[in-house]
């Protein structure tokens, strides 16, 4: 959920990092597939310590899943070792393996609709490589009300319930459509409507939280990011902190203004799109989330008529076959595994992290960001910016 501004351009054009979207290749897409033999032998040792120490954490042993843990870490092993040993204690003390895969429907959020109102957020069909796009509109976003819907604990749980649902459902229905192992996402944040006005340490505590848990749990599922409809005011920060990040981390990140779509549908084909986005895709009432998963999402089908899923099957949405199908050939890809990608702050995880900060998981920070929020709420979530800002320079 909750995306993060990760960079930010000029007001009305892309900024050069713009053109990334031209000289992005199937390489840079599916770099899991073909690991340097260098990784392939940190991925082996890799694996035998983990096997050794029995640390493997069943449906997070595929190759892609080490891989991205040694990613994480520049493939240091015995710090790659250390970061999947803090997320197997995490996933073991908090419940994690369950939270989706007993309640597919999400009926444990039954706030889910009111939240998408205050918080819209979704996943709209997918890119050209067929990985799915995941859009958040910022500027749209009410700090206010989203802590009348939901408490800060139920949102850090609904948190980690939605990457659940992309490792489980989503990816591997994308993959079998793709006819290839998709493992990472195209994440669009528009910050249409935000401000420096709108930030409080409220809401960025909060945001560091989600993104604490992302970066040490969840790493490496970026693909590519476009952040839109960029303020002027921002200009001069990303400015400030492009040089500080690594190289494969700055041609992750696009920054565009109001004038978008003829970068943004180089990787997006514009039919894909929704259409509040200018696209020709055509948005479902409440938010709902469009693509080749499984026909109908289950939280999908709790929250809409009969008639509606039904339309939405007979638009392209994949049944259940496909989703198992989609599943196998993530299990059986040489070097690729279950992991997905549900993004939002989420993409701290994969823009770098100090070493030394994983594996105390969120209840350690619920308690102090549900004080943060009880006594500073208000505006809109702006200040994700600030917090995007303090983990990308981490990467220096």
């Amino acid at each position: 959920m909750w995306g993060w501004g990760a960079g930010w351009g000029a007001a009305t054009t892309a900024t050069p990092s713009a053109t990334a979207a031209d000289n992005y290749t199937d390489k840079d897409a599916f770099w899991y597939l073909t690991p340097s033999e260098e990784q392939k032998a940190a991925l082996s040792k890799l694996r035998e310590q983990l096997t050794a120490e029995n640390l493997i954490v069943p449906d997070h042993d595929a190759d892609i899943t080490l891989l991205r843990f040694l990613m994480a870490r520049d493939f240091n092993v015995d710090k790659a070792l250390s970061m999947y040993r803090d997320m197997r204690a995490w996933r073991q003390s908090e419940g994690i393996t369950g939270l989706y895969r007993d309640d597919p429907a999400g009926e444990q959020f039954p706030e889910m609709e009111a939240l998408l109102e205050v918080y819209p957020h979704f996943t709209f069909n997918t890119d050209k490589f067929g990985r799915p796009v995941y859009v958040e509109m910022l500027g749209r976003t009410d700090a206010a009300k989203l802590f009348e819907v939901i408490s800060v604990e139920r949102l850090i749980r609904y948190h980690c319930w939605t990457w659940e649902r992309y490792l489980r459902c989503y990816l591997p229905a994308c993959s079998a459509a793709a006819g290839r192992p998709i493992c990472t996402t195209t994440v669009i944040i528009d910050l249409a409507g935000l401000s420096l006005a709108h930030f409080n340490a409220a809401t960025q505590r909060l945001l560091n939280t989600f993104s604490k848990i992302d970066q040490d749990y969840y790493p490496e599922h970026l693909g590519t990011m476009f952040i839109i409809n960029t303020p002027l005011i921002f200009r001069g920060m990303w400015a400030a902190v492009q040089p500080l990040l690594q190289e494969r981390t700055r041609k992750k990140i696009i920054m565009l203004g109001a004038d978008y779509l003829p970068e943004l549908t180089k990787l997006v084909p514009a039919e894909r799109l929704p259409d509040l986005l200018g696209g020709g895709g055509r948005m479902q009432r409440g938010y709902k989330s469009v693509g080749p998963w499984r026909s109908p999402d289950p939280a999908q089908q709790r929250e809409e008529g009969p008639a509606e899923v039904q339309a939405q099957a007979e638009a392209g949405q994949q049944d259940e076959d496909g989703a198992r199908q989609g599943a196998q050939q993530l299990q059986e890809a040489p070097q690729v595994g279950r992991e997905g990608v549900v993004v939002s702050i989420s993409t701290a995880g994969d823009l770098g992290a100090p070493e030394g900060e994983g594996g105390k998981g969120k209840a350690a920070t619920v308690e102090a960001a549900e004080a943060e929020v009880e006594t500073s709420v208000g505006g809109k979530v702006g200040e994700v910016a600030v917090a995007a800002m303090a983990a990308l320079t981490v990467q220096a």
